[in-house]
């Protein structure tokens, strides 16, 4: 759903757009489910991910700051480092 959102809309938007799509599924999900849920093991699945999903959300606001050729040497530096410890572990 992101990928065809960032045909039409900056990427951040569409990220926004795509997490209102799943909050709204989410929230129809939970009042299907509510009565069934166990709520202990609720709480110890969404703690862990709201902390993330707020971390990742900076994240991406970061970026998003960052102009182009900072965010390409990014990427560049993580996929040479991803390639280098790859070859490393084979041999």
């Amino acid at each position: 759903m992101m990928p065809v959102f960032a045909l039409f809309f900056p990427v951040p938007l569409a990220i926004a757009a795509t997490a209102v799509v799943h909050f709204a599924n989410n929230i129809f999900k939970l009042g299907l489910l509510a009565k069934q849920a166990d709520w202990q093991t609720v709480v110890r699945f969404s703690t862990p991910a709201a902390i993330t999903a707020i971390a990742g959300a900076s994240l991406l606001n970061l970026f998003d700051k960052m102009p182009p050729i900072a965010q390409a040497i990014l990427l560049l530096d993580r996929s040479s480092r991803l390639r280098s410890s790859r070859q490393s572990s084979v041999s």
